[in-house]
């Protein structure tokens, strides 16, 4: 495996990262430089060159990894994670971290904090930046905020989304269900619901995704690479 690094369409950087212990299917980067791989069996530390610095335990299910700019990991699993684990436990907590849905770590894995006031059974969506996570989880489907130690729900009418991009107060929401896995929803926060604005179609085919798709959302940017292109838009496209 390869992991490339580009400033616009120019390689600047290319490392070989040599046998982990598993298949890594996620990877993220540290505010200074270092890597951070995921699979399904495991998480991998990296230098900036793709030097191996340590293992790190998220269990199993991983779905989503995302590093925001204070270094903190941020972690959403899938519902084998969420209700599997049995074997994970960390010091000063009963339950293993995944069954909460989303938790932060530090860089030696040492959990700092879980989601608390929703009941997570699938994390969907996640989205980390400055200081904050965001996320939308199954199975409600509603727009959950931390900064801090504080934690936010909105309410939402949102089913199946995948990725969100974030320009508070207003929530870019992609993906759906079946014939609406090209749904995209602007929605706007307003006390503890979320409105749906206005709706439009992503560039490719609603029967669902074809191999090599990729749809996230980073900060206020939802970003979709389909058939050979890479797709971004910020929220602030769709306000006006």
């Amino acid at each position: 495996m390869s992991v490339w690094t580009f400033e616009g369409g120019a390689l600047v950087q290319e490392f070989k990262v040599s046998a982990c212990g598993f298949v890594p299917h996620l990877l993220d980067r540290f505010p200074d430089g270092r890597w951070l791989l995921a699979g399904g069996e495991g998480a991998c530390l990296l230098a900036q060159d793709g030097t191996q610095v340590r293992h790190l335990d998220f269990g199993e299910g991983i779905r989503h990894l995302k590093i925001d700019a204070a270094g903190r990991i941020w972690v959403g699993w899938a519902d084998e994670g969420v209700f599997g684990n049995a074997h994970w436990r960390v010091p000063g907590v009963d339950a293993p971290p995944s069954s909460y849905g989303m938790a932060a770590f530090d860089d030696h894995g040492n959990l700092l904090k879980c989601a608390s006031v929703i009941t997570v059974v699938e994390c969907y969506a996640l989205n980390a930046f400055g200081d904050e996570a965001w996320a939308c989880p199954y199975t409600e489907f509603p727009i959950w905020r931390m900064t801090g130690d504080q934690e936010h729900v909105w309410r939402t009418s949102l089913d199946g989304v995948c990725a969100i991009a974030v320009h508070d107060p207003n929530i870019l929401a992609a993906g759906g269900y079946d014939a609406d896995a090209n749904l995209l929803q602007l929605l706007k926060l307003t006390g503890n619901k979320a409105r749906v604005m206005k709706r439009w179609r992503l560039p490719f085919n609603r029967s669902g995704p074809a191999s090599g798709f990729l749809l996230d959302g980073r900060g206020d940017q939802l970003h979709l690479v389909h058939d050979g292109v890479w797709h971004r838009w910020r929220v602030t496209d769709f306000l006006e």
